[in-house]
């Protein structure tokens, strides 16, 4: 009997460790196949250099005087982007915007499923079962971003993928040097400005709180000014007023389901 059970114990163990390496492989390569849909769709629009034209040599020219300062690399995921949205849809069919986040990893399709909200909790942009799932609307929102709040969502995964980073907004020095991020779409480039970074309840934005009223949504992100704490960083110093459109973007905290959230205002 004692021989059973320490077989059974065994077996136990095995499948347990098992499916903790599964986890983990699956945790380290998630998003993976975002970085191919990148390559596939995303241009980095570079600014061409001016040509200079070239002083004739002389010998005084021939002696240089001063060595030139090394050229600064730009911020992670800072430069404009070009989108082909034509080869995006083809592998993302419901993929109807980009989002660039500087300073962070985020660099990613936007997608809404016609029926199902939680479709894209479990599935990429591509429609592939996993559990990064993708950056998604839900149909409370139209896709024109002309909704006094527009909710995005992303998951916060261990291996800095998706939404994770936006973790970094936590830290008062990033928050104040990292203010704009960028939505493309096919027709236009959408400049939001962030005026606030926090962890909320995990009260539902728009079914709960009903920030999709201009007249609530305005008391409450002018309530933020007024918030004192250690925990929420805010730029009181941005003007809106209830014709403003706001965009959240929202991830997990990893505690009892509350919510980070970063807000910003669309610029005019």
């Amino acid at each position: 009997m004692k021989k059973i059970l320490t077989i059974l114990l065994l077996v136990a163990a095995m499948v347990c460790s098992g499916i903790a390496v599964h986890g983990y492989i699956k945790e380290v390569n998630a998003g993976k196949s975002y970085e191919a849909l990148e390559k596939k769709v995303v241009r980095v629009q570079t600014p061409v250099p001016t040509a200079t034209p070239t002083p004739a040599p002389t010998v005084e020219a021939a002696v240089p005087t001063f060595t030139p300062e090394p050229t600064e690399e730009p911020e992670i995921n800072s430069q404009p982007l070009h989108i082909d949205f034509e080869k995006l849809r083809k592998s993302a069919p419901d993929a109807y915007a980009w989002l660039q986040v500087p300073g962070t990893n985020v660099s990613y399709p936007i997608c809404q499923h016609k029926t199902d909200n939680a479709y894209y909790l479990s599935h990429t942009a591509e429609q592939e079962g996993k559990f990064e799932g993708a950056v998604f609307t839900e149909n409370f929102n139209k896709t024109d971003f002309k909704d006094p709040m527009t909710v995005i969502y992303g998951h916060n995964m261990q291996n800095g993928s998706m939404f994770a980073t936006l973790h970094k907004f936590e830290d008062r020095e990033f928050f104040d040097s990292h203010r704009e991020f960028t939505i493309y779409t096919p027709e236009k480039t959408l400049k939001y400005r962030i005026v606030a970074s926090y962890s909320s309840d995990p009260q539902h934005l728009l079914e709960e709180k009903e920030l999709g009223d201009p007249e609530k949504l305005f008391a409450y992100m002018d309530g933020l000014r007024n918030a004192k704490s250690a925990y929420v960083n805010i730029d009181s110093s941005v003007s809106f007023g209830r014709e403003d459109c706001f965009v959240t973007l929202s991830t997990c905290t990893g505690d009892n389901g509350s919510r980070y959230l970063v807000q910003a205002v669309l610029e005019k």
